[in-house]
């Protein structure tokens, strides 16, 4: 990963809380901001990811199966037996 020196401004309480949680785990206030911005905003390619991961599950199901029929249909209903 190539890093790139980026300059922003921050609040008085931004940055007491960025040097509070850096001083507790250790972690450089540039780590912090970064793993900030891909909790927020995610990753490069993880949009491409999740469209592979969704194609690939494509035709899993049959057209003509709602999502409720489907869950409806893996329900053995032993658990709820077992409560009554």
């Amino acid at each position: 990963m190539t890093l790139r020196r980026t300059q922003i401004s921050l609040s008085d309480d931004d940055r007491r809380v960025l040097d509070a949680v850096s001083s507790r785990t250790g972690m450089s206030m540039s780590l912090l901001i970064r793993q900030a911005i891909h909790s927020t905003y995610g990753h490069v390619g993880q949009r491409e990811a999740t469209r592979l991961a969704l194609a690939s599950t494509f035709g899993a199901v049959e057209n003509d199966v709602s999502g409720e029929e489907l869950v409806e249909g893996l329900r053995s209903g032993r658990r709820l037996s077992s409560l009554a």
